[in-house]
């Protein structure tokens, strides 16, 4: 089983990509991407760090519960939980979803840093 710092590991990676693409003004859905992939790594992280067991699932709202239910301080998070949880299927695949603006990419990648700040502080 993988550890909490394991996990906000491969959060910080995403967090580089995310601020490199931000950076160079490349693909906002790209950026929405990794933004939704900070949360989730850091709420899983959260939950290992809990010793509380999840489905295997992306829906960061899920995940969220079930940090609520760890530690109800989490639900301080729920504002940018609800915003990111959006961008995990519209940006993986064409088809009906339109593309994300940059502004809704700066605003997804300000969520993911809130998050990852808030469970990094909460591991320390």
């Amino acid at each position: 089983m993988s550890t909490c710092h394991e996990w906000l590991q491969y959060a910080e990676e995403d967090l580089t990509v995310a601020r490199l693409t931000l950076r160079e003004d490349g693909p906002p859905n790209q950026v929405c991407f990794h933004s939704q992939q900070i949360a989730e790594k850091c709420l899983k992280g959260f939950l290992v760090f809990s010793k509380i067991k999840f489905d295997k699932s992306h829906n960061l709202i899920y995940l969220h519960e079930l940090c609520v239910g760890a530690n109800s301080q989490v639900r301080d998070l729920q504002d940018d939980v609800v915003y990111l949880n959006r961008f995990y299927i519209e940006t993986r695949y064409p088809g009906d979803f339109p593309d994300f603006s940059k502004k809704e990419a700066e605003e997804g990648y300000k969520a993911a840093m809130r998050v990852m700040e808030y469970i990094s502080a909460l591991l320390n």
